[in-house]
């Protein structure tokens, strides 16, 4: 098959080959991203292989010659350049100047009045000479020097020194910066040009090539098997795209491969799973690269279809979801597998939750079993038959009523299937007739003790891997509203018992008391914002201070020091607290007036206490 840039290909090989100087450079120009640069290294790759040689350099972000003359010596002089080898730089300077016969002191003397520099190291003769050589300058556009002057300085290489150059650019952002200059200068660029340039190329998007090349470089053999086996669908979706940027596609098939080895084993044992993944993973990746959407706006795409499928309507302004999949046609982002949390993480953090990601591919469609709850079934709807959806909504339908269930994510999911049911007229009963029950159902989990912290952190987009539906609807939105109420005043009903656990941990784990009530990266941080130790009476905690060693004596005391450091304005109540506390505590210390823990109680409140009152009185 005919490759779009073989007559590049062959030209270039006969230009590496030509015997004689050819006195001119060749320029391949093209838009960032449709890989140019692959495709040089490629044929530089078959000249090296028949014996060639060749130096390279990226111009992105060079200030100076020097910095090109540096890269040119270390791929000339790779030992001497190592770090357990550095030389001065007088020194490379002079060897430069042996290997690439360039006046870089611009005195304008010939090369043998500069020989006395050179010291006196043995080089093998392959290293010192340069004939032959092609010089490659890629990035041209991103170069910091003036663009005229490294066009001269790449000349003085062609025109004075007989050597073959090829130079790498994007011509139409140079062209665009000449125009903003809107000087005399500002056609210096093309004259320059004229004369070092003598043949220009467009370097065309070669997909098949490159993709297979991508494919064959990714580390897992799994992976490698993957994509190949599914190369005409990965050709597809980056022809879909329309986003014409090789690097990316490079880019996110390698993302994919570390996204991959954190799969569970049972998901990458199910192959039509992993080709979902593989399709979403790619479609949010090209998205996101392209500016299209931002990493946030994934959930957006459920969500949007969540309505269409709801009111069964097209927004008059079009959705993220029906701009993205008017060019995906064969992927439904509703069935997003994982999280939106999850997704946002990974694209926008670049962190990847192992747990997180088993937990949601086991809710999927490709784990159901006989032994997969009837709510989650009934969450794949579209994919039942009429006696299946019937069978499984009565049974749904029951565990609802019955309050079968104590999770509050799954409850959630309940009501937002009679909700949407209801919405689309596959449901008998009102909304409102649900939103009634789904509030008694909130206060019995109250009453049972199962609205704690933690639910606060349910978001009202998905639960458990899949996206809660009727979302959208007024009622599903009061429902969550009626349950932060509920979870803000057992949260509060809790806060006594709260503190009992605290005085607790101060005697059996204070290192989990300090994490408790400070700000800190772990899952036991719940009350560094909260004013908790209002539910401790100041005489229960210096007694119980004063029971436990000198050494966790410090750490309790130093918490209350480092509590106060973020989030002062929601502990201001705490402020008269610590006063009671450090009265206690002066009373302790005059009571034991000679004896070590005296002194270790005035310092407790000199160091400590004082601090953190000082700290909330601020």
């Amino acid at each position: 098959m005919t490759t779009p840039n073989k007559h590049i290909e062959e030209f270039l090989d006969y230009y590496y080959n030509f015997e004689k100087p050819p006195e001119y450079a060749v320029l391949l120009k093209g838009n960032w991203g449709v890989g140019k640069t692959w495709f040089i290294t490629k044929t530089l790759e078959t000249f090296k292989q028949d014996g060639g040689k060749y130096l390279y350099v990226s111009l992105y972000g060079i200030n100076s010659y020097e910095e090109i003359e540096g890269e040119f010596f270390k791929q000339l002089h790779p030992l001497l350049s190592s770090k357990s080898m550095t030389l001065a730089g007088k020194i490379a300077k002079g060897l430069l100047k042996t290997t690439i016969h360039i006046d870089i002191d611009q005195d304008k003397r010939p090369e043998g009045n500069v020989s006395s520099q050179i010291p006196d190291i043995n080089l093998p003769e392959y290293l010192t000479k340069t004939e032959g050589f092609v010089l490659v300058f890629d990035d041209l556009e991103r170069c910091s020097i003036n663009i005229n002057n490294i066009l001269g300085y790449i000349n003085h290489f062609v025109e004075h020194q007989g050597y073959k150059v090829i130079i790498i650019a994007n011509e139409d952002e140079i062209l665009a910066k000449e125009k903003d200059v809107k000087n005399d200068d500002s056609i210096t660029y093309k004259r320059i040009k004229e004369k070092l340039v003598g043949k220009t190329f467009e370097i065309e998007a070669d997909l098949n090539s490159a993709l297979q090349f991508f494919i064959n470089e990714i580390p897992c053999d799994k992976v490698q098997r993957l994509c190949n086996a599914n190369i005409q669908l990965i050709n597809e979706l980056y022809e879909n795209s329309d986003y014409k940027n090789l690097r990316h596609l490079k880019q996110a098939l390698w993302d994919f491969e570390r996204f991959y080895r954190h799969l569970p084993e049972a998901a990458k044992s199910k192959e039509e799973l992993v080709i979902h993944l593989l399709k979403l993973y790619l479609c949010y990746s090209f998205e996101i690269k392209s500016g299209n959407i931002l990493p946030c706006d994934i959930k957006s795409l459920s969500m949007s279809y969540a309505v269409i499928l709801a009111t069964g309507k097209q927004s008059k302004e079009k959705s993220i979801y029906e701009k993205i999949s008017k060019k995906y046609t064969n992927i439904s982002f509703f069935e997003s597998l994982l999280e939106s949390s999850i997704w946002l993480d990974i694209f926008d953090k670049g962190f990847i939750n192992s747990s997180a990601i088993e937990e949601s591919l086991l809710k999927s469609r490709y784990f159901q079993d006989k032994n997969t709850p009837t709510w989650i079934k009934l969450w794949h709807f579209t994919d039942l038959t009429d006696d299946e959806f019937t069978e499984y909504l009565q049974i749904v339908e029951d565990e609802f009523y019955t309050m079968k269930y104590d999770e509050l994510g799954v409850v959630m999911h309940l009501v937002g299937f009679f909700l949407n049911l209801s919405e689309i007229n596959l449901y008998k009963k009102e909304k409102n007739e649900t939103l009634i029950f789904s509030k008694k159902y909130i206060d019995s989990l109250k009453d049972k003790g199962f609205l704690t912290r933690k639910e606060c952190n349910i978001f009202n987009e998905s639960w458990g891997g899949l996206g809660f539906f009727g979302k959208e609807l007024d009622e599903f939105k009061e429902f969550c509203n009626y349950i932060k109420e509920k979870t803000d005043v057992a949260i509060d009903e809790s806060y006594p018992d709260a503190g009992q656990e605290l005085l607790k941990l101060m005697t059996e784990d204070i290192e989990k008391f300090y994490r408790r009530i400070n700000y800190c990266n772990h899952e036991d941080n719940i009350y560094c914002d909260i004013p908790i130790l209002l539910h401790i009476s100041p005489n229960e905690f210096v007694s119980t201070l004063m029971n436990i060693s000198p050494k966790d004596k410090r750490t309790a005391v130093y918490a209350l020091v480092g509590r106060y450091n973020y989030n002062i304005s929601a502990l201001k109540q705490e402020l008269e607290w610590l006063k009671k506390v450090r009265d206690l505590l002066i009373q302790e210390q005059q009571s034991r007036e000679g004896k070590l823990s005296a002194y270790q109680i005035r310092n407790f409140i000199e160091y400590y206490l004082n601090k953190a009152i000082e700290s909330l009185s601020s």
